[in-house]
């Protein structure tokens, strides 16, 4: 594991440590269980971020599935 990896896990587990008891003593589960999602999530994109790995778009996959829908209304309406 390289050394950006493993500070970018050390920060994500402080982040979790500081905020999941918090939430699971108050019984917050959905919300418990929602941050465990986002943490993990942020974490994967920071991690690639991080060692200098291209991270996608997300833009990309909107045009991937609203183009075909462009196209299709844009025929529908052509005059």
């Amino acid at each position: 594991m390289s050394l950006p990896t493993l500070i970018v896990l050390c920060i994500a587990i402080s982040f979790g440590m500081i905020q999941m008891p918090a939430l699971i003593k108050k019984k917050l589960k959905r919300e418990a269980f929602a941050y465990f999602l986002l943490l993990s999530a942020g974490t994967a994109f920071s991690i690639y971020a991080a060692n200098v790995k291209p991270v996608p778009s997300p833009l990309n996959a909107l045009i991937t599935i609203y183009e075909p829908v462009n196209q299709f209304f844009d025929r529908m309406f052509r005059p």
